[in-house]
């Protein structure tokens, strides 16, 4: 759900989106302002403006996304950047009551796209925007990684050939592999490793394993995409590893994902010659 407010502070038009899945709520006029004052009061707060960034890992579909908000590429993804309030900070403007009846969640959050005019009104370059929402991030939403029996219920085995990485709130988790020492930690549990993108909520790291092809993993994930996951939380085909980030800039991630078939190439091969 979208909602527009006219401003004449720094910028035009601002646009928050909420978590919920019913597209047919509408914000109260009261929670319209009040999300629209809070936002005023953070821009000259810049320690408790910090304390709202937010990150998600997206699939790219729009190749001119950078030339209107601040973004983080890689491969066929990108991380975006949003300013995000919880419901409970606002609990006198929740007015309308078809609205509270449709989200019992207090926790339901109201977010606002980060993009070039807002970055300039909050003062910040694109590299002190990346270091400030990653250690956010880190704070406020940990990694959580699981082998999947542990997802499923089950004791976790001694060596497991996959883990799930996400938040601990598991939404909008798929960026938590990029967080410093996560995919060290997925390291010395498997070893070396490809990432399948099971949804924008959390990826699955999987042990490189010579009976695994890069192929046969990539087919495995486009079914799963089709016949599983829905569209809206559909993040993408393909199949990654991590790679050192080539900036090495301290803002950046030091890890950042790579198309697998480009850096694997005994893998590529292979599949290369297993095409009819």
């Amino acid at each position: 759900m979208l909602l527009t407010h006219e401003s004449s502070d720094h910028f035009s038009n601002i646009t928050f989106s909420t978590t919920s899945a019913n597209s047919a709520n509408v914000l109260s006029p009261a929670l319209h302002n009040a999300l629209a004052q809070r936002l005023r009061q953070l821009l000259s707060e810049p320690e408790l403006l910090c304390q709202h960034l937010y990150s998600r890992l997206i699939s790219i579909s729009d190749p001119a996304i950078s030339e209107k908000r601040p973004v983080l590429p890689m491969a066929d993804l990108a991380l975006v950047y949003e300013l995000r309030f919880t419901r409970n900070e606002f609990p006198e403007a929740f007015t309308s009551p078809t609205f509270a009846s449709q989200n019992p969640d207090a926790d339901a959050a109201f977010s606002l796209s980060i993009d070039h005019a807002l970055l300039k009104a909050m003062q910040m370059s694109p590299s002190a925007l990346f270091a400030a929402t990653a250690r956010t991030m880190q704070q406020r939403h940990p990694v959580q990684i699981s082998s999947m029996e542990e997802v499923l219920g089950f004791p976790a085995p001694s060596e497991p050939l996959l883990v799930v990485i996400t938040t601990v709130e598991s939404h909008h988790g798929a960026g938590a592999i990029l967080y410093d020492g996560a995919a060290e930690q997925v390291a010395a549990i498997l070893g070396e490793f490809f990432i399948l993108p099971s949804s924008i909520h959390e990826v699955l790291a999987v042990r490189r394993d010579a009976r695994l092809r890069i192929c046969e993993l990539k087919e495995l994930v486009q079914n799963i995409n089709r016949q599983e996951v829905s569209p809206e939380d559909r993040l993408s085909d393909h199949v990654y590893k991590l790679i050192k980030n080539p900036t090495q800039d301290p803002a950046e991630p030091a890890y950042i994902f790579a198309f697998a078939d480009d850096y694997d190439t005994d893998y590529k091969d292979f599949c290369k010659e297993a095409s009819p």
